[in-house]
C-alpha cells in the first residue's frame, strides 16, 4: 500500500465533502506505516480530518446523499460530552472487518457501555460512527446497521447517557440510551487506536 497516495486521496476527498483538510500527512504516513507494520491490513482506516462536526457531517449527509443526519446538538459541546478521541488534530483508528463493519461487532453484543467502560475497550465514538455511516454510504449505495444500532460508547454525556446511532425512514438518528442498556440488536463497534 501506498501510504502517500493513500493519504493524498483522503485529503482530496476531505477537501471535495467536508471542505476540511487532512492536516500533517507527514505524522500521519508514519503511523499509518507502524500501524500497518504491527496490525497488517485486514483492519480498515478510518480517517478523521481536524475540525470535523456533528454538524459539519449533517451538511455533509445533505449535500452528497440526499438525506438527513438528526442528533443533539449537545454531541459538539465538548463541555457536556466526553469523547474518547475528537478532531482537534487529524487521526485515524482502524475498525472492524466487513461483516462488523455493517452490523456492529459481534463480540459486543449483549455487552453494556458501563461494562465496556469497565473491561478499558476502546470503542468508536459518535462522531466516528456518523462519519463512517456517511462515507460507507456514499462509496457503496448502502446503509450500515440494517439490523442493528450502533452504541457509540466511545462518547458519554457527563450524566451518563450515552449515544446509539441508526438508520431510521428519511435518514441518520443519534439518539440518547442509558450507559446500562442491553440488547440484540445494539452494538458498539471496536476501534483499534495504535
Amino acid at each position: 500500500m501506498d501510504c502517500n497516495l493513500f493519504l493524498q486521496e483522503k485529503d482530496d476527498f476531505f477537501r471535495r465533502v467536508y471542505g476540511l483538510r487532512l492536516g500533517d500527512g507527514d505524522v500521519l504516513q508514519e503511523a499509518m506505516e507502524k500501524s500497518i507494520e504491527k496490525n497488517g491490513l485486514a483492519k480498515p482506516f478510518l480517517f478523521t480530518p481536524e475540525g470535523l462536526t456533528h454538524c459539519g457531517l449533517q451538511v455533509a449527509f445533505r449535500e452528497n446523499i440526499g438525506v438527513d443526519y438528526i442528533f443533539p446538538k449537545e454531541l459538539d459541546n465538548l463541555s457536556t460530552v466526553i469523547h474518547a478521541r475528537w478532531p482537534l488534530q487529524s487521526y485515524f483508528i482502524r475498525h472492524s472487518g466487513h461483516r462488523e463493519a455493517i452490523e456492529g461487532d459481534e463480540a459486543l453484543k449483549l455487552l453494556s457501555a458501563e461494562k465496556i467502560w469497565g473491561k478499558k475497550i476502546a470503542t468508536m465514538t459518535s462522531l466516528e460512527i456518523s462519519q463512517f455511516s456517511f462515507e460507507y454510504a456514499l462509496a457503496n449505495g448502502a446503509i450500515i446497521d440494517t439490523e442493528s444500532l450502533s452504541m457509540a460508547s466511545g462518547s458519554r454525556h457527563y450524566d451518563g447517557r450515552v449515544p446509539c446511532v441508526y438508520w431510521y425512514g428519511d435518514g441518520v438518528h443519534v439518539r440518547w440510551c442509558l450507559p446500562s442498556d442491553t440488547s440484540g440488536n445494539l452494538r458498539s463497534r471496536l476501534a483499534v487506536v495504535s
